[in-house]
């Protein structure tokens, strides 16, 4: 399906949406998210600056299929629709109309209250997860 254009595939979206339904309701019942649906192709993206030898250099592209990506957004749905309400107000990432810097307001506003206070006390921890994701597993 990738070999198409995107006008293409919106032509054919009245006949395929509801096989294509029903082959992800049963995925999604079955629990099982298909290899060809995630199996993504990567090169690297040499980023401006560093040295072109070193690893660090570049940023990794996958270009993952398109009915891959409609299965995660079904499924990020899914969940967000089922969980969205017990979240805690202090989740950002992954949300509607939240981000990095609705985060950071909402820590500024807390630790600029806590200036304000008599003998409060204030801390932070942060964790840089930058490089956790920098691996792909083969297997």
């Amino acid at each position: 399906m990738d070999n198409f254009t995107f006008e293409f595939l919106k032509i054919l979206v009245f006949i395929i949406s509801k096989p294509l339904c029903s082959f992800f309701n049963f995925c999604m019942k079955e629990g099982v998210f298909p290899n060809l649906l995630k199996t993504a192709l990567i090169f690297p993206l040499y980023k401006g600056k560093g040295s072109r030898v070193d690893s660090l250099s570049y940023r990794l592209i996958s270009n993952v299929p398109i009915m891959g990506k409609l299965f995660e957004k079904m499924i990020s749905y899914s969940i967000l629709n089922e969980v969205g309400d017990n979240l805690s107000n202090n989740q950002h990432g992954f949300r509607k109309f939240r981000s990095c810097m609705t985060a950071c307001s909402v820590f500024s506003s807390h630790i600029l209250k806590s200036i304000d206070k008599r003998n409060q006390k204030c801390g932070a921890v942060f964790v840089d997860l930058k490089r956790a994701f920098d691996y792909v597993d083969l297997f």
